[in-house]
């Protein structure tokens, strides 16, 4: 209708406002939008479903978590406790010996109306030194107390030998997570260099303190057994990830 009423200057206008920079950009655009908007169509049945992610700790072999070698020290340490009871032992039977044999000098005395002789050698009233005086002392209680002494002396042998051995079988030398994930395999030291390993299931195994405040060891509790098993700082974590996805975990359990 602007061109019927202006003639030929509106067509000349008209021509020269089409063909102008700004009219371009916006045809332009007009037209890519036109065409995203035939071309865009959402393909709903072929879209892909994402696949579902297995487990990290589904392992499909056996994985080695942790190792410790300290073969040597724990052997020598069992058989140091083995000596150490030997030795109390030996102890306790001179003291029984002893009691044996002051009580065979007082029935002897007794049939001899003599008095009992002193069993432990006189010491000189004049004698100075501190350490003579101090067994002499100790002689004369042990000669007394001969049967609370050789309880004593047995006592002593049995706590270093039950001590070395318990700390050695709580001493974890292999940690290793089973094909599956679902079970572990615990190795410990044993005595004289041997070892004993058992399995238990993950869920039933808890740590105390995280991996990475570790300061000497590690205590991991196991359900159903008394005490703790021992990590020490010493040893080697091989798979640090699946250590604290699944023994390294701290977990409760209904009592």
């Amino acid at each position: 209708m602007l061109l019927n009423v202006c003639g030929p200057c509106g067509k000349v206008l008209f021509a020269a406002l089409s063909k102008s920079p700004a009219n371009r950009l916006i045809n332009r655009s007009i037209n890519q939008s036109s065409q995203r908007s035939q071309t865009w169509k959402p393909n709903i049945h072929t879209a892909r479903v994402p696949e579902p992610v297995s487990e990290p700790t589904n392992v499909q072999k056996d994985v080695l978590m942790y190792s410790l070698s300290s073969d040597r020290f724990f052997k020598h340490m069992t058989i140091f406790g083995a000596v150490q009871m030997v030795f109390w032992l030996r102890m306790s039977m001179v003291a029984a010996e002893t009691a044996r044999r002051r009580k065979q000098l007082k029935e002897q005395a007794a049939r001899d109306g003599t008095p009992v002789p002193d069993y432990m050698p006189k010491l000189d009233p004049k004698e100075e030194r501190w350490y003579l005086r101090m067994l002499h002392a100790f002689g004369q209680f042990g000669e007394a107390n001969a049967v609370a002494l050789s309880m004593a002396y047995l006592a002593i042998g049995g706590f270093i030998m039950i001590g070395t051995f318990f700390f050695s079988l709580r001493n974890i030398k292999q940690l290793v997570l089973l094909k599956g994930g679902q079970k572990l395999s615990i190795t410990t030291y044993g005595t004289f260099g041997r070892f004993r390993t058992f399995q238990v299931p993950v869920k039933d195994v808890s740590s105390e303190v995280g991996r990475t405040t570790l300061a000497g060891y590690a205590p991991l509790k196991v359900k159903g057994r008394a005490y703790f098993f021992l990590l020490d700082r010493g040893g080697k974590f091989h798979n640090a990830t699946l250590f604290d996805m699944t023994a390294g975990l701290q977990r409760r359990w209904r009592s």
